[in-house]
């Protein structure tokens, strides 16, 4: 053991001094005489090794007891780099890359030994099974030491014409967010309320970026293409991991809407990257590839996940038939929106669009139900019992659940309206999450992201799922039916006087959105989400951010006054600041937004906060595999067989 204690240290010396002197020099300055004896030192060490019978599972368990050796690395690396330096004038570079060869040989063992040493610097967040004591596992994600460099480049801003530094900066948040999300917010969902396509395309994008970012990791491996991890020293900066980035981002984007060429190309441009640099595709996905440039890297994890996730289920390219994103399922309402066929029964609404137009409702993207999940779990197997209380013939919890509704849509304040709005806003955690929004290495804030994506998109595929099922009415359709002419309360005036409206005339504040009621859907993308960063920090409490002096909350948002959407320059009268200390608070506060704003009955959006905990933590699950490295490569996705379950009678007895 004493042979063991004395040799070790020295072999991490050596190995991680050798290697970052490989980084810096380049091959074709090199004394031969001097690489000779580099090598002779690689093979004595290499003998020694091998005559003590030293594996890796041994060099784990004796560097834990070797703290105050690697303590003293830093001198003996600057006394070896000294040495080392001096290869600078020769030109036999095949005798370098034997010796790298085997330095990056050694250096892999070293890497993990390491990482199991806690030597990686940065926050510490503790996986699902911790409990954020000092006995809880090794964090997922590892959060490096960054070096200032200088960069010719100005420095960031949050807005999507400002500019940043590669470097230092964090590109996915300060270039690529602001930009997807401005193009989600123009062409997509002017009201930011379309989940369906909003987290379809946040989650192929972050799922590009993600595979994209893997090999800067020490461990990750991509779910739709598999790379080599490249040398830790690449990740030291954000340069190379944000370039990458980029480039998967700019693939993703043109697929989305090759329209905005142009401005995914300035996108680009404006950072001095190559958009019509095509080094990386074409590629084969199924095999595992040696790239070392990030340009390579960010092009071929890109085209693996777009081409993987083409055809699975949710209809995102169309076809000849049929429109992107349109109808696969052949759903029918029963209800039309004079005719009520079934009191109990979804009936689609004539509301006006954007563009003051009236349309008809149709059920969005029925096909969510049988698009094939991200983090690979069947959504068959997780069901919701019936809405019971939805059934009409169940004559006096119908019309419990109905009046309870035009009750706390009476009562509704300034600052309760505001609130529904904030919920009902599918991007506000991009812009009032400080905790997220300030992760400054780029592949940590990937993988988070891809995480609270995956989570959200796989919860909708359950969600739509027992929508289709229960085609269950909502709130406006049963308080029409209930109440016809009879006079109902709806809100208070200025003088504090009830409003009261016919039954048949009452709206919900926050417009019905366009699929049926049960389970609620906004409510459970707030418990996947909430969730998933209780699974991520070991804790149910938000984390604070500190910026210099200040200790600021980890969620929080200033609503300011008269910034209602639906009641612009009057709600709310001041401005409302919302802050969450727990998750736990996060999810409530949500759920009951679902409800006074007149959109959902109150046992949706209970059970949506537990089935979307029970698919956060199996996404979480399916993260933590693809983090650790030992996720298998995943196929082609394929949309799922219509739901067997809608092949009986409803549940409603039509």
């Amino acid at each position: 053991m004493n042979q063991r204690k004395v040799l070790l240290p020295l072999i991490i010396v050596v190995v991680v001094t050798a290697s970052d002197v490989y980084a810096q020099t380049g091959t074709d300055n090199i004394d031969m005489e001097s690489a000779a004896d580099v090598s002779l030192v690689l093979a004595a060490l290499q003998e020694s090794l091998s005559s003590l019978g030293v594996g890796v599972e041994d060099i784990t368990s004796m560097l834990l007891l070797l703290s105050d050796d690697v303590n003293t690395a830093d001198a003996r690396i600057a006394a070896l780099e000294s040495e080392i330096s001096q290869i600078t004038n020769g030109e036999n570079a095949a005798t370098l890359l034997t010796i790298t060869t085997q330095i990056d040989d050694m250096n892999a063992q070293v890497s993990d030994i390491r990482t199991q040493l806690g030597l990686f610097q940065g926050t510490i967040y503790s996986p699902a099974t911790g409990n954020g004591n000092d006995s809880s596992p090794d964090p997922p994600v590892q959060s490096y030491a960054r070096t200032e460099v200088v960069f010719d480049a100005p420095l960031a801003t949050e807005a999507a014409g400002d500019t940043l530094n590669l470097v230092r900066d964090n590109a996915m948040h300060g270039i690529v967010m602001p930009r997807i999300n401005g193009w989600l917010q123009e062409d997509i969902s002017p009201e930011l309320n379309n989940a369906p396509l909003i987290f379809r395309h946040l989650t192929l994008l972050t799922n590009a970026a993600f595979d994209a970012v893997a090999p800067y990791h020490p461990t990750a491996v991509g779910a739709y293409s598999r790379m080599d991890q490249r040398p830790g020293s690449e990740s030291e900066t954000n340069l190379l991991p944000n370039t990458a980035v980029m480039y998967a981002s700019y693939r993703t984007m043109l697929e989305f809407a090759p329209h905005r060429a142009d401005e995914w190309r300035s996108m680009m441009t404006d950072y001095g990257l190559d958009p019509d640099d095509e080094s990386g595709l074409g590629l084969d996905c199924n095999i595992t590839h040696q790239l070392s440039s990030p340009v390579e890297i960010g092009n071929h994890a890109a085209e693996c996940v777009l081409d993987a996730r083409h055809d699975d289920g949710f209809n995102h390219f169309g076809g000849e038939i049929i429109q992107p994103f349109g109808d696969t399922t052949g759903y029918r309402p029963v209800n039309a929106p004079n005719i009520l066929v079934d009191p109990s029964r979804w009936s689609p609404l004539i509301v006006t669009n954007h563009d003051d137009e009236f349309v008809l409702q149709q059920f969005v993207t029925p096909q969510w139900a049988n698009t094939e999940t991200f983090s690979n779990f069947d959504q068959r197997s997780i069901r919701v019992p019936p809405p019971l209380d939805s059934n009409h013939r169940n004559a006096d919890a119908y019309q419990a659940q109905a009046d309870e509704v035009v009750s706390l849509r009476a009562a509704l304040t300034g600052e309760d309206k505001i609130i529904t709005e904030f919920f009902d806003n599918k991007l506000r955690e991009l812009i009032h999450h400080p905790a997220l929004k300030n992760i400054d290495d780029v592949v940590e804030y990937v993988q988070l992201e891809f995480l609270l994506n995956m989570a959200k998109f796989d919860a909708g595929t359950v969600i739509w799922q027992e929508k289709h099922r229960y085609d269950a009415v909502r709130p406006i359709t049963a308080i029409h039916y209930l109440y016809d002419n009879d006079l109902v309360p709806i809100g208070i005036d200025a003088n504090g006087d009830t409003i009261m409206v016919p039954g048949n005339d009452w709206q919900s504040y926050l417009q019905t959105a366009d699929h049926p009621e049960y389970p609620s859907a906004t409510t459970c993308f707030c418990a996947a989400y909430a969730e998933s960063w209780r699974l991520y920090t070991g804790t149910d409490d938000i984390r604070t951010y500190v910026n210099g002096d200040s200790v600021i909350p980890g969620y929080q948002a200033t609503l300011p006054a008269g910034s209602s959407l639906i009641e612009p320059g009057i709600t709310p009268l001041y401005d409302v600041h919302v802050t969450f200390d727990t998750w736990s608070d996060y999810e409530h506060s949500c759920a009951a937004s679902r409800v006074i704003s007149g959109t959902h009955f109150w046992p949706a959006v209970e059970a949506s906060v537990d089935t979307c905990n029970v698919v956060a933590n199996t996404a979480f699950a399916y993260w933590e595999m693809l983090i650790h490295g030992y996720a298998p490569l995943r196929e082609p996705a394929v949309g799922l067989d219509r739901d067997h379950l809608l092949n009986g009678s409803s549940w409603t007895g039509y």
